[in-house]
């Protein structure tokens, strides 16, 4: 969840850096540059401890690709009462937001690839990228209208045909999900599947997002109209 500030006042750029450092390069620096990000430190003060070079050998053990997950942006302010790292979310007006509170900004994926292409020579892969919007619990046997994921889809492969136009080395691209499942935070409230579950029968229904994939599939990532 790559981090911005809300404003341009020093304090809330300190925040989104934090935030930053917190969610995304806390990973990501270990395994490219093999230390942790220095704001860590500072962040958890005495209670970081001191790591070993062994560590990062391990962590930097070679890779053959990169994976990452993007589902959204955060837009972070200042905030000192807040838990560690001190930040708080700040909501776009107009924007659109999921199910989960997530806003849709899909510009912010080609931003994500370019920034870890530059950082990496490795080739990448989006492993996870996709919503949760109101789906009912049962279906129509005919299939399920979801245009909102529709969208959210059909946005995010743009976004990440632009990255490759701009060079980046994306090898592939993954919908999260192919099924509604059990999400580790929100039980079975909350639908990602392109196929509608069924939750009480297990039936499984196509909804339309699951017919637009396909037709990208099968028209070699053409994107249909």
């Amino acid at each position: 969840e790559p981090k911005v500030p809300a404003t341009d006042s020093p304090a809330d750029v300190a925040a989104a850096a934090r935030a930053d450092a917190y969610m995304n390069r806390w990973f990501l620096e270990a395994l490219t540059d093999g230390r942790y990000p220095a704001e860590l430190a500072a962040l958890f003060g005495k209670a970081w401890p001191a790591f070993a070079a062994a560590d990062f050998d391990l962590i930097r053990a070679p890779l053959d690709w990169l994976g990452i997950n993007y589902y959204t942006r955060g837009v972070m302010r200042d905030d000192p009462a807040a838990p560690v790292p001190h930040a708080a979310h700040v909501r776009q007006p107009g924007s659109l937001y999921t199910e989960l509170g997530w806003e849709v900004c899909p510009a912010t994926l080609t931003e994500v690839l370019l920034s870890v292409a530059a950082r990496t020579a490795l080739p990448l892969y989006i492993t996870e990228n996709g919503a949760a919007f109101p789906d009912p619990d049962v279906a129509p046997p005919a299939g399920l209208d979801d245009p909102l994921r529709v969208d959210y889809l059909r946005a995010h492969l743009l976004a990440a045909r632009e990255a490759l136009a701009r060079g980046v080395d994306l090898r592939g691209y993954f919908v999260w999900s192919l099924l509604d499942n059990y999400e580790w935070a929100e039980g079975f409230s909350k639908r990602f599947g392109i196929v509608h579950v069924d939750h009480a029968t297990q039936a499984r229904t196509l909804k339309a997002s699951a017919r637009f994939y396909r037709d990208v599939v099968a028209a070699g990532g053409e994107l249909p109209d």
